[in-house]
């Protein structure tokens, strides 16, 4: 039996969890990003936000946008350095996400986008998405039905 999108967030949660820099790891909905209060947040932060996901033949493709952030005041902020240290956190989660041992495959093309907002604090890092393909299983025998089939 293939994960669940749960299983497979809960993975990706914990994966950038662990990692010595990140200090906050969690999924959010796209709405999320529009109430944020910055300040509630330890950074640098990853962020899961789920785009789409797909079925062909016996692969289930989910994709997932990720968002790696941090937060300096304006007058302390090196914004380069942010972007920098941010991009270097999503290689590393890439490395550990590709992993093969893992129950899905990553697709290897990533664009990374650098992002920068704010006026006192300056919220800067990077974005990408991350293609995780998983077999899907067709076992009549699992569906929970009454049907009868033909």
């Amino acid at each position: 039996m293939s994960l669940t999108l749960n299983q497979v967030i809960k993975k990706l949660v914990a994966i950038a969890g662990n990692h010595k820099m990140v200090r906050t790891a969690k999924h959010v909905k796209p709405e999320d990003f529009l109430i944020f209060e910055y300040k509630d947040i330890e950074y640098p932060a990853v962020w899961y936000t789920l785009n789409t996901s797909s079925i062909s033949g016996k692969e289930k493709t989910y994709s997932i946008i990720v968002t790696i952030a941090d937060i300096h005041n304006v007058e302390a902020m090196d914004e380069l350095e942010m972007q920098s240290d941010c991009e270097q956190i999503g290689h590393d989660l890439l490395a550990q996400i590709s992993w093969d041992k893992h129950e899905w495959t990553l697709s290897k093309q990533n664009t990374f986008e650098y992002f920068r907002q704010g006026q006192e604090d300056i919220l800067a890092g990077v974005t990408f998405q991350i293609d995780l393909k998983l077999p899907i299983v067709y076992n009549n025998c699992q569906v929970p039905t009454d049907y009868d089939l033909p």
